[in-house]
């Protein structure tokens, strides 16, 4: 818990994704995709989000090419 009079300026959602985000168990800790499609990240602005998924497609892009060519030639 978060007693700590800082927190108490903490929006809910926001200390959802940092609960979220703090978990040791990386098989149960949200994930970089969550997070990014979190309420408190995307909240009320769809032309982020829409930028964030853009972004997501050319990582995921990037990391193919990186396994085709590992040597970067």
């Amino acid at each position: 818990d978060y007693k700590h009079p800082w927190w108490t300026k903490v929006s809910p959602e926001a200390m959802d994704l940092v609960k979220k985000l703090l978990i040791k168990d990386k098989e149960v800790r949200i994930t970089i995709e969550k997070t990014l499609e979190h309420p408190w990240i995307t909240a009320g602005d769809q032309a982020l989000i829409s930028k964030r998924r853009q972004s997501n497609d050319f990582i995921e892009k990037f990391k193919a090419m990186a396994l085709v060519n590992p040597d970067g030639s």
